[in-house]
């Protein structure tokens, strides 16, 4: 029934763009693909405008090619491996200035819902919601942190070197694991070489 419904809606979407007429099409800021293209969320953006349309259309449905992004934050390293597969950018890395911290960012307009970001997530804790959602695409939407988290410093060197999550997940699965070694990763990669060799 709820699937049923939100083709309904789609169809209605669907029959009042078709009916509103042409409409010369404004180069908005961002709104250019790299093969030269207007992009589909800035065509939606410029119909919008448009129609006035409400600000409550929400539209979720399996072909719709624009997906919401969410982290189970417990779960997550902060590997940034989704942020690296994501062939739009709609998921990047934020460094703080002094590197003591990282947020994982999702920006709406720029995601096509292909799921790579799931698929490729080691820990599996990125779902992925295709939905078109217009009030997501309106100015002043502002980038949505999907994951926070501070860097833990190396007890040798005290230089920040992986987020703290990371860290307290591989340290648990280590000891899990029954590996005596697990406090060698409250070290960096290079301190923690140099004390393996003295040991």
């Amino acid at each position: 029934n709820e699937i049923h419904e939100s083709h309904n809606r789609l169809r209605s979407l669907i029959d009042t763009v078709t009916k509103s007429g042409n409409t010369p099409f404004k180069a908005l800021a961002g709104s250019m693909t790299f093969e030269g293209m207007y992009s589909l969320s800035a065509i939606i953006k410029e119909m919008d405008t448009k129609l006035q349309l409400s600000n409550n259309i929400v539209l979720s449905d399996e072909y719709i090619p624009f997906g919401i992004v969410n982290i189970d934050q417990p779960h997550c390293t902060g590997c940034s491996i989704c942020a690296q597969t994501c062939p739009t950018s709609a998921i990047s890395t934020r460094m703080s200035d002094d590197n003591s911290s990282l947020d994982l960012v999702f920006q709406y307009e720029k995601c096509i819902a292909c799921g790579i970001c799931v698929s490729s997530c080691p820990e599996k804790c990125v779902t992925l919601r295709k939905s078109l959602d217009l009030a997501k695409l309106r100015p002043g939407n502002l980038d949505e942190i999907i994951f926070e988290d501070d860097y833990i410093y190396c007890r040798n060197c005290s230089k920040p070197y992986a987020p703290k999550s990371m860290v307290a997940i591989l340290k648990s699965k280590l000891q899990n694991a029954g590996v005596l070694n697990s406090e060698l990763t409250e070290y960096c990669p290079s301190c923690r070489v140099i004390i393996q060799q003295k040991r």
